[in-house]
């Protein structure tokens, strides 16, 4: 059980440098020069955060949880998914 453990608690370190060097050996130009990428983060990280923030103003009193709401709503996506999955590990 114990190599088992140890080949498990190295798969997330070795993942992330096997994405480093796909990152490392990526094209970036095509990518940084794509309307849809700017069009995207700027829904992603302002348009729908303000208008998340309106419609939950509309269900919660408390303007501290609407604020909450509204950051973790800004945030990216896998950052909030794995956030949410360590809050119900306790």
């Amino acid at each position: 059980v114990a190599p088992l453990l140890m080949i498990g608690t190295a798969a997330t370190p070795l993942s992330l440098v096997y994405l480093g060097g796909l990152t490392d050996h990526s094209n970036w130009l095509p990518v940084l020069r794509s309307r849809e990428l700017y069009i995207g983060i700027l829904v992603k990280m302002v348009v729908f955060p303000v208008a998340f923030h309106g419609l939950a103003s509309l269900f919660f009193s408390s303007q501290d949880v609407v604020k909450a709401l509204a950051v973790v709503a800004a945030r990216p996506t896998m950052v909030a998914v794995a956030m949410f999955a360590k809050a119900q590990n306790n």
